[in-house]
C-alpha cells in the first residue's frame, strides 16, 4: 500500500507481546472475589466451632474478616471468670 505505516510488522509483534505479559500478569477478579469470599466462610467456620457465642454476635455486628480476627486477638488473652 502507498500510504502503509513502515515496520508494521513490528508494530503488531510488540502489540502482541504486551498483551502475552498483560494476560499472564491480571488476575481475574472473579477469582479474587471468590477467594475472599472462600476466606471469609472458612473464618466464620473456624470461629463457629471455637466459640459459637462470639462468633453470632460478630454476624450480627456485621464484622468483616478483619474485625473479627482483631476482635478474637483482643478477646482471647481474657479468661473466662471462676466462680468456684
Amino acid at each position: 500500500m502507498k500510504y502503509a505505516v513502515k515496520h508494521d510488522d513490528r508494530l503488531d509483534c510488540l502489540a502482541q507481546g504486551v498483551k502475552y505479559f498483560t494476560d499472564s500478569l491480571s488476575i481475574s477478579a472473579q477469582e479474587q472475589i471468590n477467594l475472599r469470599k472462600r476466606e471469609e466462610w472458612n473464618d466464620i467456620l473456624e470461629q463457629f466451632l471455637d466459640d459459637p457465642q462470639g462468633s453470632a454476635n460478630h454476624l450480627v455486628l456485621g464484622m468483616d474478616v478483619n474485625q473479627r480476627q482483631q476482635a478474637r486477638t483482643k478477646t482471647s488473652n481474657k479468661e473466662a471468670p471462676n466462680w468456684v
